[in-house]
C-alpha cells in the first residue's frame, strides 16, 4: 500500500487537496474553503467542480455516483489511483492553506496594475475570512519546518543594535530607506549590503544615481580605510593607493555583489524579470524616485503606483527589497527635524505597503554645532516588532562608514 508524502511543489497541492476532499469526513466544511478558480490544472478542476455538484445535491461525495460522471480515461485513472492510496486526512487544512497561497501567488504575478492589486487584495480577505477559525493544533506539526525554513532565507543587517529591534528581513519585505538628500542613504546602504555579503548573502544592487566607479570606490574606501575625498581631490597617498589596489584585486572579488548601473528606462517590470533569473537574495535599489513609471500624470500618482509596483515585485520574486527614498522638503520647517512617516516625499501608500521604514538621520546635517560623527537610524514603522526607536552609529564620512556606537573595525 503506497503511503503518500508532503508534495515539494506547489503544483501537487491540487492533487493533495482534491485526494482529501474525497476522504474527509467533512466535504462540505473543506469544500466551502476552495474555489474552481483556485486549481490551475484541468483535471482537478473538473473533479473539483462534480464534487460541489454532488455536494449541492445530496450533501455527500458518492465516489460511484463521480466515478459515472468522469468522461475522460485521466479522471477515471486519478480515482482508481486515489483508492489505493492511504491519505491523512486529519491535515486537510494544511494543504489548503498551501493551495490558497498557491493562488493568490499566481493573482500576484499575473496582476498590472495597483487596480488589480485591490481586488486581489479583496481575494485574498474573502478567503481568509472563510477559513480563519480553526483548531488550534492544526498546521503545529510544520512550525519547526517552516522556522527553519524562514531561518535559512532570512538576511540581518550586520548591526545588533538595529538588528535586534528589526530582527532579519525576509522573503517579500519591502522596506523603503529615507532620509534628506545627502544625508548619508547611499552611505549607509552599501555599509549594511557589504555586512550581508560578507556574512553569505548574495546581493543585487539596483544604482539609477551613482555609476559603477563611484560605488566601487565607495566600498573600497569603506573597507580599506582609504579616505574617499582622496579620488575627487586627486590626492590619494602613495599607502592608500597601495591599499586601494590590493582590496580591489584580493577582496573585492570575493563579495557576492553584483551592481547594476542602468540608468535609463529602468523599471519595476524590468527588475522583476532580471531578478526571477537571478540568485541573489536580497535587492537594493537607489531610489525609487528615479525608477522609471507607466504613470505619466502627477508626482504623487506616480509614487503610489511604484510603491504596489516594489511591493507586488517582492512578494513575487520572494526576496525582500531595500529601498531608498528621499525625504519631503517640507519637513526641514520644523523644529524638530527628525524625519517621520509623514516626510515620506511622494505619497502616503509608501506607508502603508512597506513592512519596515527606517530613516537617516544627521543632526549636523541641520546644526552646525551638533556632534558631527553621530548618524541616527529611525526604526519609523516595523510591522514585525518595534516601532520609534533611534539607534546611534559612529559616522566617517571621509572613509563612507558607519559603526555602532563603542564599534570600530578600523582606525581612521
Amino acid at each position: 500500500m503506497k503511503h503518500h508524502t508532503m508534495p515539494s511543489l506547489y503544483e501537487d497541492y491540487e492533487r493533495e487537496v482534491i485526494i482529501r476532499l474525497l476522504k474527509t469526513k467533512s466535504p462540505k466544511e473543506m469544500a466551502g474553503m476552495l474555489s474552481q478558480e483556485m486549481f490551475s490544472s484541468f483535471l482537478y478542476r473538473k473533479i473539483f467542480k462534480l464534487c460541489q455538484e454532488l455536494l449541492e445535491k445530496d450533501g455527500i461525495i458518492d465516489i460511484y455516483q463521480l466515478t459515472s460522471q468522469m468522461k475522460t480515461a485521466e479522471q477515471k485513472k486519478f480515482l482508481e489511483e486515489t483508492e489505493k492510496e492511504l491519505v491523512v486526512t486529519a491535515n486537510w487544512r494544511y494543504f489548503v492553506k498551501k493551495l490558497h497561497q498557491e493562488y493568490f501567488d499566481r493573482l500576484i504575478q499575473n496582476a498590472r496594475s495597483f487596480d488589480e492589486m485591490k481586488v486581489i487584495q479583496q481575494e485574498i480577505d474573502r478567503w481568509t475570512d472563510i477559513s480563519s477559525m480553526e483548531h488550534i493544533s492544526t498546521g503545529a506539526d510544520t512550525l519547526l519546518v517552516d522556522y527553519y525554513n524562514k531561518w535559512e532565507t532570512s538576511v540581518k543587517t550586520g548591526f545588533k543594535a538595529l538588528d535586534s529591534v528589526i530582527g532579519s528581513l525576509q522573503s517579500g519585505d519591502f522596506l523603503i530607506f529615507a532620509g534628506a538628500t545627502s544625508s548619508g542613504k547611499t552611505m549607509c546602504a552599501l555599509n549594511i549590503m557589504l555586512n550581508m555579503a560578507k556574512a553569505g548573502h548574495k546581493c543585487n544592487f539596483y544604482s539609477l544615481e551613482m555609476s559603477k566607479s563611484q560605488l566601487q570606490n565607495r566600498i573600497i574606501s569603506c573597507e580599506a580605510g582609504i579616505n574617499s575625498a582622496g579620488f575627487r581631490t586627486f590626492t590619494l597617498s602613495e599607502e592608500e593607493q597601495k591599499k586601494h589596489l590590493k582590496y580591489s584585486t584580493d577582496e573585492l572579488p570575493k563579495l557576492p555583489i553584483n551592481i547594476c548601473t542602468d540608468f535609463k528606462g529602468m523599471t519595476v517590470e524590468k527588475i522583476i524579470n532580471i531578478e526571477k533569473k537571478s540568485d541573489s537574495e536580497i535587492v537594493f535599489i537607489d531610489y525609487l524616485g528615479l525608477l522609471k513609471s507607466n504613470v505619466n500624470s502627477s508626482q504623487y500618482e506616480k509614487v503610489t503606483a511604484l510603491s504596489t509596483e516594489l511591493k507586488r515585485a517582492a512578494m513575487e520574486v520572494k526576496k525582500p527589497f531595500f529601498v531608498l527614498h528621499q525625504l519631503s522638503r517640507n519637513f526641514a520647517e520644523r523644529k524638530d527635524k527628525r524625519p517621520c512617516l509623514s516626510d515620506l516625499r511622494g505619497s502616503g501608500q509608501l506607508e502603508q505597503d512597506a513592512d519596515m521604514v527606517l530613516f537617516v538621520h544627521r543632526p549636523s546635517y541641520f546644526d552646525p554645532d551638533a556632534d558631527k560623527t553621530l548618524l541616527e537610524i529611525i526604526v519609523g514603522k516595523n510591522r514585525h516588532g518595534e516601532n520609534n526607536r533611534i539607534i546611534d552609529f559612529s559616522y566617517y564620512s571621509g572613509h563612507q562608514k558607519i559603526a555602532e556606537k563603542g564599534v570600530q573595525s578600523w582606525n581612521v
